[in-house]
């Protein structure tokens, strides 16, 4: 399952608000597709459900929360310049 996989690979990273939207994303898009297979909600459950998958996304972009760099890492960062071929020409 895709949920899970991000889970696994990503879980680390949320904040406790990304992780709490990403859990009942993938617990309403689990029941968004057993109501396609059963059927008996009406479209108010359907689209409330859908609500529910489409919250995680905004919470998860603001919610990354990633470890900091090293002091060593962040001076080679400031030093680090990219070349010529590492740039991508943008426009051409």
């Amino acid at each position: 399952m895709e949920c899970q996989q991000f889970w696994v690979e990503n879980g680390l990273y949320l904040s406790a608000r990304a992780r709490e939207a990403f859990k009942i994303s993938c617990w309403a898009a689990f029941q968004q597709n057993r109501t396609f297979r059963q059927g008996g909600f009406t479209t108010e459950q359907i689209e409330e459900n859908l609500r529910r998958i489409e919250q995680a996304g905004p919470a998860i972009e603001e919610g990354v929360e990633l470890p900091p760099l090293s002091e060593k890492e962040f001076l080679k960062s400031l030093t680090d310049v990219p070349s010529k071929r590492d740039t991508p020409n943008v426009g051409t």
